[in-house]
């Protein structure tokens, strides 16, 4: 068994004893999100412009879409370039393009995994996950654990993620609220993308 393996194997672990839920990702990035509520969020500013339904915005102009989900996506080739959408269909397009395309990532592809960071640089506390799992509650999954406890868990602390594959993350629990949806092998700080200490589940896609 791999390292990576092994860290994915205590990874699920510490989900079943802390009470998170450990799913298995067996459908595709474009499944469509548990129905929920809306939730009146106030949405981050990305570090660069960002385009959502083909129009480009300014990183502070984020504003005008509080109070409704978006769904961006994110070609690590091409780090710089957040796509966003207000419509899922026009999501799931999207998402459909980078299977063939820049992303090199290949449909179905085993051994994909993403890691998250509890700080930006990839430092910090970590916790990596392969597919074809997803965690719906990040709050039951213990981080910083040794000798004298833990020190906390993981809601809203990520600050930057290693993917090697396809992954998405969430602002809301149970896969709700806004989505970022990350392909390819590299790795970002989340604030780039205006996801920092915001992320509650995240699915690893196969």
């Amino acid at each position: 068994m791999s390292t990576q393996s092994r860290i994915a194997g205590l990874a699920a672990l510490a989900v079943v004893l802390a009470g998170g839920l450990l799913t298995v990702s067996t459908t595709a990035a474009t499944a469509k999100p548990v129905p929920a509520a809306p939730t009146g969020g106030v949405h981050k500013a990305p570090r660069s412009a960002f385009i959502v339904d083909g129009v480009r915005y300014a990183p502070q102009q984020i504003s005008k879409f509080d109070g409704r989900a978006l769904y961006f996506v994110v070609d690590l080739a091409k780090p710089d370039e957040m796509v966003g959408f207000t419509d899922k269909a026009a999501f799931d397009t999207a998402v459909a393009a980078t299977k063939t395309m820049g992303s090199g990532v290949g449909v179905q592809q085993a051994g994909q995994y993403a890691t998250l960071y509890s700080n930006d640089e990839l430092t910090g506390d970590a916790m990596s996950l392969n597919s074809p799992y997803g965690i719906n509650y990040l709050a039951g999954v213990n981080r910083g654990c040794g000798l004298f406890g833990c020190a906390g868990n993981w809601d809203n602390v990520a600050s930057s993620i290693y993917v090697n594959g396809r992954v998405s993350i969430y602002d809301d629990i149970e896969y709700r609220g806004s989505w970022l949806y990350l392909a390819g092998t590299g790795w970002g700080n989340l604030s780039w993308w205006g996801f920092d200490n915001i992320t509650s589940s995240m699915n690893v896609w196969w």
